[in-house]
């Protein structure tokens, strides 16, 4: 309900009245809260958190909380009449318990003081009484004679100094001020509708440098893999191609000698031809058996030295074939690092113009 608050009347979060603030302070302490048990239910404005907690009130609600068992109020000698956290929970351990609404408000003809009235036997602890008010604000009735005052403590001297003069009183430390609120972050600027988006084109160049970088880790494995059997075959094919070119050279002469010896063994037989028909025939079988022998040894040497290279330029041919499959296997590697490269560089344009037309 609403309550104007007062320089009297100051609560905390918990409805606690200021100590400081309430004048009657001391003398509320000094003298018992309630002395009529019989007017415990009779409250005057709302007891709860956030409501006004009229002091006699709450001191009403703290004692019969203690009477249920639900409240300790002998550690403060007394109900102290001051809303707290644990009479809060005391009363919502009642209206739990009760089958009530557990919010810790009691009102003045609420469902919560109806249940303690039903439950509370007064006449066990406040005996007779007329209802009449003695009006010192502390009801009729059998009235318990209050315990002694005890003597108030007698001043502390004043502090002086070495001249006898009073020391002034030290000035209450100024409390701390309040931490300064952290400034708020900037909000972050709101795109333009009007200007391109360029996020997507990085996104783009990003995933086309990682296909490059993959394709080219891929075909530096494989070169680095094949490098040496590659090594060792060019060499092997370096060397059959000397050895060829060798056998070439030296085939040459006998192609020269075989020719050579048929134009001799040609030039032999017209001789003697023309000696047989002038002296007689009898010598010409021997001389043309011996020149056709000479030229088919010759012939036979080239046709070795031919086979030779014949097999030797298969050598060349096999050694070129391994070489050829090696580079076969980087073949499909080198196109596509010169496609990633390709998708690299359209990617970077497209960027560097949607850049460009963002800043423009």
């Amino acid at each position: 309900m609403p309550f104007e608050r007062t320089l009297s009347q100051r609560r905390d979060p918990f409805g606690r009245i200021d100590e400081d603030s309430d004048s009657g302070f001391r003398e509320v302490r000094q003298r018992p809260l309630v002395q009529n048990v019989r007017k415990l239910t009779n409250l005057e404005d709302n007891v709860g958190r956030n409501e006004p907690n009229n002091r006699r009130d709450v001191a009403k609600v703290e004692t019969l909380m203690a009477r249920e068992g639900r409240f300790d109020i002998s550690r403060t000698d007394g109900p102290t009449g001051i809303f707290s956290i644990g009479l809060e929970g005391s009363i919502k351990d009642f209206q739990t318990d009760n089958s009530l609404k557990s919010d810790g408000l009691i009102t003045p003809r609420g469902e919560t003081i109806t249940s303690m009235i039903s439950l509370t036997s007064l006449d066990a602890e406040g005996g007779e009484d007329d209802g009449s008010d003695n009006g010192d604000g502390k009801g009729g009735g059998n009235t318990p004679t209050p315990e002694p005052k005890p003597p108030p403590p007698e001043p502390k001297p004043e502090p002086k100094d070495p001249d006898g003069k009073p020391t002034p009183p030290k000035p209450e430390p100024k409390p701390d001020p309040p931490p300064k609120p952290k400034p708020k972050p900037d909000p972050p600027p709101k795109p333009d509708p009007n200007k391109p988006d360029c996020s997507d084109l990085e996104v783009a160049l990003d995933n086309a440098e990682a296909i490059l970088d993959q394709g080219e880790a891929e075909l530096a494995a494989v070169e680095a893999e094949i490098a040496g059997e590659k090594a060792e075959l060019e060499s092997q094919l370096a060397n059959l191609q000397q050895e060829l070119d060798a056998m070439i050279t030296a085939k040459k002469p006998m192609g020269i000698a075989v020719t050579g010896i048929g134009v001799a063994a040609g030039g032999i037989g017209g001789g003697l031809a023309g000696s047989a028909i002038s002296g007689g025939i009898g010598t010409l079988p021997g001389v043309a058996s011996g020149a056709k022998f000479g030229l088919e040894a010759a012939e036979r040497a080239r046709e070795k030295i031919q086979a030779d290279i014949d097999a030797k330029q298969q050598e060349i041919s096999d050694i070129q074939a391994q070489i050829d499959a090696l580079d076969a296997r980087l073949a499909p590697l080198e196109a596509a690092v010169a496609e990633a490269e390709s998708l690299v560089s359209e990617a970077q344009i497209a960027l560097d113009a949607c850049m460009a037309a963002e800043r423009g």
